[in-house]
């Protein structure tokens, strides 16, 4: 996939909005959501079209300017340089993946995830799912969800009207409130996710890069991913 940071040069740039950081997200998870109404032919492919949906969504608004908080620069303040900050970020996405699964058995969850069977659509449709398990997981839900997230939401809590214009990062308490409570909230493993939000949040205050949260976001969720590959274990996704 295109990276969201690096637009084209002869495509113009467009003024942020709350459709370009909100609408990958939910094309990511409105599919998967309505599979008990949906027709049983269709169920095992609902997931792949929203991998796909979100993933083309992230390129047509990356396309036109719409993600420059993805861009390299650091805040201005820090003292990191950014080859500190993508180490500490890698860092933070090892450490999110050697504690989720944990602290997502210490309290109890919020609903079930539902797992993922790779069989559904019979045998031949087999690598054809787990392809776009793996590209929505590892790659297209974290730059969906950290749009929305630690960028739109926290701003948008702060600023509102002119959420656009507050740097990434610049957030008040009831902003973090915000961004870290919808995250626990849209995962069944809300303590892990608090947790792991809080880290990700600090992280993007501390650098002013949102780039280092979905980095960190990616590295988690491919360390996860090939642990339950290997395990066999599809329960978690």
């Amino acid at each position: 996939m295109t990276s969201p940071s690096s637009p084209s040069p002869s495509s113009p740039s467009t003024t942020p909005s709350i459709a370009s950081h909100l609408l990958p997200y939910v094309l990511y998870v409105a599919p998967p959501a309505a599979a008990d109404i949906a027709p049983e032919a269709v169920r095992a492919w609902l997931g792949p079209a929203g991998v796909v949906f979100a993933a083309a969504a992230l390129v047509v608004f990356a396309r036109r300017g719409a993600y420059a908080e993805l861009g390299p620069t650091l805040r201005t303040a820090t003292s990191f340089t950014a080859g500190r900050a993508t180490a500490l970020a890698i860092g933070m996405g090892l450490a999110a993946a050697a504690l989720w699964m944990p602290l997502a058995e210490i309290v109890p969850r919020l609903g079930s995830r539902g797992g993922f069977d790779p069989g559904a659509a019979g045998d031949a449709a087999r690598p054809a799912l787990w392809a776009a398990r793996l590209l929505g997981f590892v790659v297209v839900i974290p730059f969906a969800e950290e749009l929305l997230v630690r960028s739109l939401l926290p701003r948008w809590a702060d600023a509102q009207d002119d959420w656009a214009a507050r740097p990434v990062g610049a957030m008040s308490r009831t902003a973090m409130a915000v961004s870290l409570v919808f995250f626990a909230g849209t995962h069944p493993e809300w303590l892990a996710a608090l947790v792991v939000g809080g880290l990700w949040t600090a992280l993007v205050v501390r650098t002013g890069r949102l780039r280092d949260a979905v980095t960190a976001h990616i590295v988690a969720n491919g360390a996860l991913a090939v642990v339950w590959a290997a395990c066999g274990d599809t329960s978690w996704w």
